[in-house]
């Protein structure tokens, strides 16, 4: 599977697509170097999407660019108990900023 995972594929879709990514690498013995970016029109477009993609493949890294984020949702995320506890399960994920 070539390309990137869109922000118009369902959550299985995503996941399935990042399932592959962890499984390749694996096969390259790369685990846990290989990081996907936090990018607006790619799966990972919003937190609370990501977080559920974490959810499901906790060893996902990300690369954490979360203006992307402001920008779509055109507030900061600090909106309350549910942003930050949404922050605080990304947060662990993030390699690179």
């Amino acid at each position: 599977m070539l390309g990137f995972a869109r922000d118009d594929w369902n959550i299985e879709e995503s996941i399935k697509f990042y399932e592959g990514t962890i499984k390749i690498d694996r096969e390259l013995g790369v685990s846990g170097f290989v990081c996907h970016e936090t990018h607006r029109s790619r799966s990972l477009f919003n937190p609370w999407v990501t977080r559920l993609i974490l959810e499901a493949i906790p060893e996902l890294r990300l690369t954490a660019d979360f203006s992307h984020w402001m920008v779509l949702g055109e507030r900061l995320l600090d909106d309350g108990e549910g942003d930050r506890t949404t922050m605080e399960a990304i947060i662990p994920h993030v390699r690179k900023i």
